[in-house]
């Protein structure tokens, strides 16, 4: 059993014995690990003035990486987030994952719509607007839902490159919530469960994951739908 047919087996909740399935939505320490920097702290500004030839060795030597780190902490996952906002790279980086392990991981990619807990130098804005100006919020919404199908929909037009979607967005702090329940269940929920029943194709995989808070609810809550055939 692959460590993708794993992950997969735990998500119906099937049984399949031995360690659980694991796997990390980062790990940073590349450098001290294998001595190679991380994806994020790579700069790609410059891409399209690459040949062909200098984006395939980037493109080979981070699919590499990413493969490296789930072998030796025995991940059976592979979260994907290099390349955000190229999609086009991002797919050449996923269609190469797979050429080097073939069908052994189960790959996620980050693809919630909803909002996150703002940064200290938007908190007060957003929450102003969530009371004075909710449709403003809510039109942004369809607008990254709307996003996030598409991207959905142009993957799943290239084959069976993506297993699955991970919901990141942080909701809560660690000792309660930042927005009120009314509030989540009016436009997070919505949106959220809009985007996962959409972007499960009769091809596709959907696999979501909504981490409550960072600390606090280490385990996210999971909707599984599997794929057809």
């Amino acid at each position: 059993m692959t460590n993708r047919e794993r992950f997969i087996r735990t998500l119906k909740c099937e049984k399949i014995g031995g360690q659980v399935p694991t796997f990390e939505l980062v790990f940073f320490l590349t450098m001290e690990a294998f001595g190679r920097v991380h994806m994020s702290q790579r700069a790609f500004w410059q891409w399209d003035q690459m040949s062909r030839t200098e984006q395939t060795l980037h493109i080979r030597d981070i699919a590499d990486l990413y493969i490296q780190i789930a072998r030796r902490y025995g991940h059976s996952a592979i979260f994907v987030d290099a390349f955000g906002g190229n999609l086009p790279a991002f797919q050449r980086l996923l269609e190469e994952i797979r050429t080097q392990s073939g069908d052994e991981y189960f790959l996620l990619a980050h693809g919630d719509p909803t909002w996150a807990i703002p940064d200290g130098d938007h908190m007060t804005e957003f929450s102003v607007k969530m009371f004075e100006a909710p449709e403003e919020l809510n039109d942004e919404s369809q607008r990254r839902l709307d996003q996030a199908l598409e991207t959905a929909y142009q993957l799943d037009r290239a084959g069976h490159l993506l297993d699955g979607f991970g919901l990141c967005s942080d909701y809560c702090f660690n000792v309660n919530p930042f927005f009120p329940r009314r509030t989540l269940r009016q436009c997070w929920t919505a949106t959220g469960r809009w985007g996962i029943i959409r972007s499960s194709t009769p091809t596709a995989t959907s696999c979501l994951f909504s981490k409550r808070s960072r600390t606090a609810a280490r385990t996210p809550s999971i909707l599984w739908t599997p794929r057809a055939g």
